[in-house]
């Protein structure tokens, strides 16, 4: 199937989306570009509750009500495309293509013989589902701070759990900063992405009696630094524009989203960011720093956004 067919289908499954939605949320906007604040949050719930799946914020401001036009992942696809009553994306596609043609009936005579492999196929299903049920066993984790041991208490704190030759599954920790799963396996691989902290790579051996465990986060200096100075009333300017010139590299590049009915995204070089968010008159001022990436100790990528206060 050529991209451009692929990208209408994506256009579909959101206004499939839209209408799975308006069975629960029947007020919300016809069009899944229109959603914003509440709406978000209620589609991460049912996708949350009915397909055990995650989306953050910014992919769906990027995927949802942006076109971009490029597909997100397959993994993203299938999970989106099951929550709209799909087995998978690529049972999206085929049904979009009218070819529900149903076979011929089985006579009376032969039904019995073809019923005979799923009765065996049913019954294998069940007894591997006993003997998994008797081994899996619940796994909380909860974050805290490496510097003070405080408690993590953020919503935004976003789990990718590994699999071995699977997608990887997304989770979103509570307002405690806490995420449980239910696993038989010994060993699992996750992770972890919170505002203001360094992305960690979390690997953990699994053991009957420690079903609950504290894991520390390091803090993303450089993010609180930034944070910081755009909040600030800095005298001098010029040693914070040389603090910002040491933890940026030299190509790095700064993404401001736009969160709001003004959908998009400003692209800046290293100085243009500096430029604007050191001059007083530039206006990139009480930045919200969502994401980082880094090479070597150096801010390589960097995305934000602007929060807006009340009487500016």
């Amino acid at each position: 199937m050529s991209a451009g067919k692929d990208i209408r289908n994506f256009v579909l499954l959101k206004q499939k989306i839209v209408e799975k939605m308006k069975q629960v949320y029947p007020g919300i906007p016809d069009r899944i570009e229109d959603w914003k604040g509440q709406e978000i949050i209620d589609f991460q719930e049912e996708l949350r509750t009915h397909v055990k799946e995650h989306i953050s914020e910014k992919w769906f401001y990027l995927h949802m009500k942006s076109d971009t036009g490029k597909l997100p992942r397959i993994d993203i696809l299938n999970f989106v495309s099951k929550y709209a009553g799909y087995l998978d994306w690529n049972d999206f596609r085929y049904q979009q293509q009218g070819n529900g043609q149903k076979g011929k009936p089985v006579e009376e005579s032969n039904r019995f013989f073809y019923m005979i492999p799923v009765f065996l196929l049913v019954a294998f299903g069940a007894i591997f589902a006993i003997i998994k049920f008797a081994t899996v066993r619940e796994y909380q984790f909860c974050f805290n701070n490496q510097l003070t041991k405080k408690p993590v208490l953020d919503g935004s704190i976003d789990i990718v759990l590994l699999k071995n030759n699977e997608s990887p599954e997304y989770i979103a920790c509570d307002s405690n900063g806490c995420f449980s799963i239910h696993t038989s396996k010994s060993v699992i691989r996750f992770i972890v992405k919170a505002p203001y902290y360094r992305i960690d790579t979390i690997r953990r051996v699994l053991r009957r009696d420690k079903r609950h465990e504290m894991i520390s986060l390091r803090t993303n200096d450089y993010a609180l630094m930034i944070h910081y100075i755009s909040n600030a009333r800095v005298v001098d300017w010029e040693a914070r524009r040389s603090q910002l010139d040491k933890i940026f590299s030299d190509n790095a590049m700064i993404y401001q989203l736009f969160m709001d009915e003004t959908l998009g995204m400003e692209v800046y070089n290293k100085w243009e960011f500096i430029n604007k968010i050191t001059m007083p008159s530039a206006g990139l001022k009480n930045l919200e720093i969502m994401e980082t990436a880094f090479s070597g100790e150096q801010i390589s990528a960097l995305w934000f956004r602007q929060i807006k206060v009340q009487n500016e």
